[in-house]
């Protein structure tokens, strides 16, 4: 979907963290400024007039001695024209930026800025490389054949209606190219990125890219290919166990943060989650990560990762003693998604288990079933969310099976378009 992304970890400066955070939930809470009669926020990123931003959130970190500004964005542009926006449309720069360390008027933005951008160790992206202009035009145009077939849009000419509907009841074709194309650029991006990452990566680093592949595929025998993969490999199932969770019951369903904005106010929803590891999990923790990278990039379909179609974006990043815990690392994801936390975490769960204990089996504090354990999974995950104090999503009301069933219809409703018009 974006072209661009980018996660950045910004130094906040002593003693100004609850100023930061007061300046941003006064914008957080209303972020398009749509609320006519309410106080104005003290400083914000106007995010209005603009047709290239697909997510972006801010975040606090506020972990041991470490305090943090989080900023992920995911956008059409290169990160120099992004970052000369986020310039020019923050209003009063020195409410948010000048309670962050080094910033000072006089200095480079951008160059002052891409010094707290961290690469993800994994990501995936639902709609690679699709603008957010080329998704609102097929939505658009989704929304006008729905009009056309329902008679609620007079054509010009008789017949075309029917015209219409022919087309229409063809449209299965364009699914099958669709399919057929995605399947063979799947495969080219993966022999690509196979032949790239053997030449970048040692012994070493293979053994472990291939060990966390067959951890997160070993649940996974609903998809074919994945499926005689486990045969050839010889790689298990898990066993069934019968399982009492280990969670305390009342169940943690928190649903909001005091202050904050909250959940499920829009149909998308953000997640980030910071979880630590003992530091000799990294290697292991980084060879699931790449196996999973490697996938999204090159297996995946778009719309659906591992037949889970509610996901927009997601990146996991380790954070090496981020917070000055020797012995210690730490693992940040975010993730921007359709529809209730609950029931993102549910399907998870239900679909991928094995992929959510290959990268938080260990985690410290992590139940000891697993994410089989679906309460206790959910609790672990609750208490260990960090609250974005700003989240905004470009897609009022779209879904990602949405935006996939356009993206695929989009040239029989060009066609159709041009036929009414």
């Amino acid at each position: 979907m974006p072209r661009s992304g980018f996660v950045a970890l910004i130094p906040v400066a002593p003693g100004r963290l609850e100023e930061l955070e007061r300046v941003l939930l006064s914008w957080g809470n209303d972020v398009l400024l749509e609320d006519e009669g309410g106080l104005k926020p003290d400083a914000f990123v106007d995010f209005r007039d603009q047709q290239f931003i697909h997510f972006m959130r801010f975040a606090l970190l506020k972990v041991d001695n470490e305090q943090r500004l989080l900023i992920t964005a995911d956008f059409d542009l290169e990160i120099h024209d992004f970052l000369e926006f986020l310039r020019r449309k923050t209003t009063c720069p020195d409410a948010i930026w000048g309670l962050c360390v080094g910033w000072r008027k006089e200095i480079d933005f951008s160059l002052w800025f891409l010094n707290f951008v961290v690469v993800p160790e994994a990501t995936y992206i639902a709609f690679p490389g699709v603008t957010l202009q080329r998704v609102n035009q097929a939505v658009a145009l989704f929304k006008f054949r729905d009009e056309v077939l329902s008679g609620r849009f007079s054509p010009r000419r008789q017949g075309i209606t029917e015209a219409a509907r022919i087309l229409v009841r063809v449209d299965c074709l364009f699914r099958a190219a669709f399919f057929i194309r995605n399947a063979a650029k799947s495969a080219y991006r993966t022999i690509g990125l196979l032949f790239s990452r053997k030449l970048d990566l040692s012994r070493q680093e293979m053994r472990l890219l291939w060990e966390g592949g067959r951890r997160v595929a070993s649940s996974l025998n609903r998809v074919w290919w994945i499926r005689a993969f486990n045969i050839l490999s010889r790689n298990p199932a898990p066993v069934a166990v019968p399982i009492w969770s280990s969670a305390r019951p009342p169940f943690h369903r928190l649903t909001s943060f005091a202050g904050y904005p909250a959940e499920d106010s829009v149909f998308q929803n953000q997640l980030t989650l910071l979880t630590s590891f003992p530091a000799a999990e990294e290697a292991r923790l980084r060879g699931v990560l790449r196996s999973i990278d490697l996938y999204a990039r090159g297996l995946a379909f778009p719309g659906s990762l591992l037949g889970i179609a509610t996901i927009h974006t997601v990146r996991w990043t380790i954070l090496p003693d981020c917070h000055g815990v020797p012995g210690r690392i730490w693992l940040l994801m975010t993730s921007n998604y359709d529809g209730s936390w609950d029931s993102y975490i549910s399907e998870f769960c239900a679909r991928i288990f094995s992929g959510l204990d290959a990268i938080w089996g260990c985690a410290e504090g992590a139940p000891p079933a697993g994410a089989r354990d679906i309460p206790a999974f959910k609790e672990f995950l609750r208490t260990r969310q960090i609250p974005a104090a700003v989240f905004y999503s470009a897609y009022k009301g779209g879904s990602v099976s949405f935006t996939r069933m356009a993206l695929t219809l989009r040239p029989v409703n060009r066609l159709i378009a041009g036929l009414v018009g």
